[in-house]
């Protein structure tokens, strides 16, 4: 991480579901402003995502209790938080492209690049069980790891034999919070242009 100083912040996203999860209802409005507080300050992106992991606990909420008026005026002061911040720590003092990053919409992923654990032949290898999958590149390099991989098919086994089994299992855990809050964010993570093994 020699010149990419901000992706030293996606602690915030732990934060964020941390703050999702863990932290009593009465307490949580506080964290979200000071999340968005904090990633303003790293970088926008982060926001973005925190604000869409706040939307769907809101949403989540709203289902639950019916608020509609006070999740709207939630809402509101947010936006209105934001604007504040952004204009006290000079947002708007140059192109709104600088603030995101020059080359969101330019560079490409590969969605295989997930399982990949090799950038390119002149690099190790980051796993001792799968092999390289020749076309990804550098600026598309997402391996998660064989077991983050494992993981995600053990997660979706056990959610899907609930679900046969009727279980409530957002009863105890926010599914529908965590589930479209990570749809959301892949889709605005993978840009608007994408390819399958270099094609």
């Amino acid at each position: 991480m020699t010149h990419h100083f901000s992706l030293g912040g996606h602690w915030l996203i732990l934060y964020s579901f941390y703050n999702l999860y863990f932290i009593e209802d009465n307490k949580k409005n506080k964290h979200w402003y000071f999340l968005i507080f904090l990633s303003l300050l790293i970088h926008l992106y982060f926001t973005l995502m925190i604000i869409i992991i706040y939307f769907f606990d809101s949403l989540n909420d709203f289902i639950k209790h019916n608020n509609f008026k006070y999740h709207i005026i939630e809402i509101l002061k947010k936006i209105i938080f934001i604007i504040s911040i952004m204009f006290t720590v000079g947002y708007f003092e140059s192109s709104p492209v600088n603030a995101v990053s020059s080359g969101y919409g330019i560079f490409k992923i590969d969605l295989l690049s997930f399982f990949d654990p090799k950038i390119n032949g002149d690099h190790i290898s980051w796993s001792v069980f799968l092999k390289d999958l020749p076309g990804t590149h550098f600026e598309g390099y997402t391996y998660i790891g064989f077991g983050n991989i494992l993981l995600i098919f053990l997660s979706l086994f056990v959610y899907l034999k609930n679900r046969y089994k009727k279980k409530n299992i957002e009863k105890d855990f926010p599914i529908l919070s965590l589930k479209n809050s990570f749809i959301i964010i892949f889709f605005f993570m993978v840009s608007d242009n994408k390819y399958i093994n270099f094609r």
